[in-house]
């Protein structure tokens, strides 16, 4: 479970959780509140796995809307996360 730590108390929850600073983030970035899902796309790819270049590229392609600010935010979210899931390569 990834969550907003900022809006969220997980005191308690027995499930593994990524908990990021999303609003503080945003609230840092002068980000719009919808960029809170680019947000927590990057902390979970941080958890996956995923490498950064490879979240960069995927927003590059598909997120030409304030793309600058969007690669703040996810960077910001992915630098946040902790690794903490293994996922074994797939073949493609």
């Amino acid at each position: 479970m990834i969550y907003d730590r900022d809006k969220v108390k997980a005191d308690g929850i027995k499930q593994k959780g990524c908990g990021l600073p999303v609003s503080g983030i945003l609230k840092e970035e002068g980000a719009l509140p919808i960029m809170r899902n680019t947000c927590v796309l990057g902390g979970l790819c941080k958890v996956v796995g995923i490498k950064w270049a490879v979240l960069e590229d995927v927003l590059r392609k598909h997120i030409p809307s304030r793309l600058e600010q969007n690669l703040h935010v996810a960077r910001r979210g992915y630098d946040s996360a902790v690794e903490f899931i293994q996922v074994e390569k797939l073949e493609l």
